[in-house]
């Protein structure tokens, strides 16, 4: 008999109201963010794992070591928007950042606005981030991952961004899931190119199945209950053999 997803109880935590945090209140309004980016995001299975030496070309040594977790906050109306909080390490690059996200959806079209500010543990506002953290991010669904970016040409010239995700702890060691950006500085970012569903055939070969609109694959539903374990195209490194710094995290991540 196949096993069902593992639940989690979920921990009660009280959502603070966005206009009492700043650093929230401000990545909502684009004050002092990124300039605003307009993405399409496409989630897929691997057909097969990559070696870490692939993985080293196909990326030309470019990767990162995600912790993340997710914060409701609520509205002047009392609706719950969600926030994504990351602490990122790229060594030998940017070193150690903490970032906070929106995605806001656009009317009539594919595309999503991101916007995010990012800033280093030295920063004034990384005690902020920190309490942040601390207080309202769910301790049992923070998410783990190595992720190595992949550049890739499309059939227009244009390039894309392969994100290849290796998941770490809890019960998805080892875990892959892909993802590809589109990217762009208007609404209509290489909807052409996108359409419905995107041709297998531009793709490279070791990317498989997509499950861009399967909901048990998303981000914050991986967060709350992990990958779904009766799903048989899910492909895993071997425990122990997942290539990452699995252990390697910040003190302030580990307490609530």
């Amino acid at each position: 008999m196949p096993k069902e997803r593992l639940e989690r109880k979920p921990e009660k935590i009280k959502p603070p109201k966005i206009e009492e945090e700043e650093l929230l209140d401000a990545v909502l309004r684009g004050e002092e963010t990124q300039p605003d980016e307009y993405e399409i995001e496409r989630r897929y299975l691997p057909t097969r794992l990559l070696s870490i030496e692939e993985l080293e070309r196909l990326s030309k040594g470019k990767k990162r070591e995600i912790s993340q977790g997710y914060v409701q906050a609520q509205d002047a109306t009392g609706e719950l928007e969600s926030f994504r909080l990351r602490v990122t390490n790229e060594s030998g690059g940017e070193g150690i950042l903490y970032r906070i996200a929106k995605k806001l959806k656009i009317e009539r079209s594919r595309a999503r606005i991101e916007r995010q500010v990012n800033f280093s543990p030295e920063d004034s506002d990384a005690q902020e981030f920190e309490r942040l953290w601390k207080a309202h991010v769910n301790q049992q669904q923070i998410v783990h991952k190595t992720r190595y970016y992949i550049d890739w040409k499309l059939p227009n010239g244009n390039m894309t961004e392969i994100h290849y995700d290796i998941h770490h702890g809890r019960d998805m060691e080892g875990v892959v899931r892909i993802e590809i950006e589109f990217k762009g500085d208007h609404a209509d970012v290489d909807d052409r190119e996108v359409g419905d569903s995107l041709d297998p055939k531009l793709l490279p070969k070791w990317i498989g199945d997509e499950i861009t609109n399967d909901a048990r694959f998303g981000g914050r539903t991986i967060a709350q209950h992990g990958f779904p374990n009766n799903e048989e195209r899910i492909l895993r490194y071997p425990a122990n053999h997942s290539p990452g710094l699995q252990s390697k995290y910040w003190d302030f991540l580990k307490a609530a």
